[in-house]
């Protein structure tokens, strides 16, 4: 498969684990499901591993398809808040 054809296809539930690691079964269902390419999901990787200001160099605002990537993962790999116990 050549690069253009990755760039626009649908990316495939083992690219998400190669990009996220040991996902459930249920969230990466629901990023396969947003109909993200491999490299929209690898741009939710770097706004979530680089934080707002390292991905903010990315000179473009986060996509429907990356936001709601972020939006799934980004509990699933942050701790629960437990400043009120």
């Amino acid at each position: 498969m050549n690069g253009s054809t990755a760039k626009t296809r649908p990316v495939l539930p083992h690219e998400v684990r190669e990009m996220f690691g040991d996902l459930d079964d249920l969230t990466l269902a629901r990023i396969v499901g947003t109909g993200a390419t491999p490299a929209e999901v690898a741009e939710a990787h770097t706004w979530l591993h680089a934080g707002d200001a390292l991905a903010g160099s990315l000179g473009r605002p986060r996509g429907e398809r990356v936001a709601a990537i972020i939006d799934i993962v980004q509990p699933e790999i942050e701790p629960p808040d437990d400043a009120g116990i």
